[in-house]
């Protein structure tokens, strides 16, 4: 009500429910992983190897909402909490498909190119699924400089015998 009799007061009765957040794991933020490159060459007797890092969750969004900050109580016993691991679920050339000389498993990527004309820089891209998200997480900071064939070693034959 206003202090002046000018205005006129209307009172109405009403009932407030307040009720806990519900917990919404949808609302964290991701932070993508920093740049990963890796260095490697053309017919290598063994492959060279690189293993993907993970999207992490941005420790900062656990507590931008209610309906974030239910998940994360600690004052009402166990709050549900939410699945923070990450799936990578692809990975491809930017733009295109993963090239056949390149091999995942799990998180590792594995290079076994056989030929100079496979030779350049490659930027991937990399999916990640997560349990709760609708939305993937794609990021392109992976990159594979395929550098030409490098001898590094010429055996000599073995001498020749003479069988007279």
């Amino acid at each position: 009500m206003l202090a002046d009799t000018a205005y006129p007061v209307l009172e109405i009765d009403f009932d407030l429910v307040i009720q806990p957040a519900t917990c919404d794991c949808k609302l964290l933020n991701w932070i993508y992983p920093g740049a990963q490159s890796i260095i490697t060459t053309v017919k290598k007797e063994v492959p060279d190897t690189l293993t993907i890092n993970h999207a992490v969750v941005d420790e900062t969004s656990k507590d931008t909402t209610p309906a974030i900050r239910a998940c994360y109580r600690t004052d009402l016993g166990a709050a549900p909490g939410c699945d923070e691991a990450t799936a990578i679920t692809q990975v491809i050339e930017e733009g295109d498909v993963l090239p056949t000389y390149f091999s995942m498993s799990g998180d590792v990527l594995t290079i076994d190119a056989t030929d100079n004309s496979q030779v350049r820089v490659y930027t991937m891209e990399v999916t990640h699924s997560t349990e709760f998200e609708d939305a993937p997480i794609v990021f392109n900071t992976v990159t594979v400089d395929l550098r030409v064939c490098v001898i590094t070693r010429i055996d000599p034959p073995t001498a020749p015998v003479s069988t007279e």
